[in-house]
């Protein structure tokens, strides 16, 4: 159900066109440990003081005869507005 998120007018017609074809995963926003649903994200996060719990993935990249390089990739399991 996207009827309620906040989405730009101008990107209304593009989300119409691919909605159904990838699966949404709500953020994890928490405020008195109730959930916080997207309509009402930008109201309680703007200015809030938050904690956020992630995943921090490190990736050394090594090819031969090449500078090996770090790639990293971080997934938020939780946030919750302390204030």
């Amino acid at each position: 159900e996207t009827n309620l998120w906040p989405v730009p007018p101008h990107l209304t017609q593009e989300l119409d066109r691919i909605k159904y074809d990838f699966t949404v995963n709500p953020l994890p926003v928490y405020k008195n440990e109730q959930f916080v649903p997207a309509a009402a994200l930008e109201t309680c996060l703007h200015g809030a003081l938050i904690e956020v719990t992630f995943n921090l993935e490190h990736y050394a990249i090594f090819k031969q005869n090449e500078t090996p390089h770090d790639s990293f990739d971080a997934d938020i399991l939780q946030i919750n507005i302390l204030e």
